[in-house]
């Protein structure tokens, strides 16, 4: 796979992202979040690895709700936005496209292998960009989650096997 360039989602709302692979990890406790059906629903999720539920009301640090891999905003970003569920309290971080992602460091806990499952729930300012717009990737581009310059959603891996 030729080398994508590592960018923030443009001008994007993010409210979730989960990385389901063969190691389980334990649950964690973060402050400002609640329980609600989704969240449970997630963190009931077979081999849960990681939870990041982005919905901090302040500071810097991105909340593992489940395993130990916290992460830190950098850039540009807003935390506070109004969340993606009707009825949940919970809000949402916007990353202005440009220098705004949440990094968490490299942890063997989340080395989840080939066989591995990503779930993030975002909210795009606009379509149709000039280049592949990251949601979610795996340090040194194991994999990468984004939308390519046709707006498709792809998965891609860097090796297999």
């Amino acid at each position: 796979m030729a080398r994508l360039p590592k960018i923030a989602l443009l001008a994007a709302t993010a409210a979730v992202l989960a990385l389901v692979g063969p190691q389980a990890a334990s649950a964690a406790t973060c402050g400002g979040s609640t329980g609600s059906t989704y969240s449970n629903a997630v963190t009931a999720t077979t081999g849960l690895v990681s939870y990041w539920r982005l919905g901090e009301p302040s500071g810097t640090s991105a909340c593992d709700s489940w395993g130990s891999n916290a992460g830190s905003y950098q850039g540009g970003y807003t935390l506070g936005r109004l969340g993606a569920l009707a009825g949940d309290p919970n809000t949402a971080v916007a990353l202005n496209g440009s220098t705004g992602l949440v990094s968490v460091p490299h942890s063997s806990s989340i080395d989840v292998g080939d066989t591995f499952t990503v779930e993030a729930w975002v909210k795009r300012a606009r379509f149709g960009a000039q280049s592949y717009e990251t949601v979610a990737s795996q340090q040194a581009n194991a994999w990468l989650l984004a939308f390519d310059q046709s707006n498709r959603l792809v998965l891609r891996q860097a090796k297999v096997g």
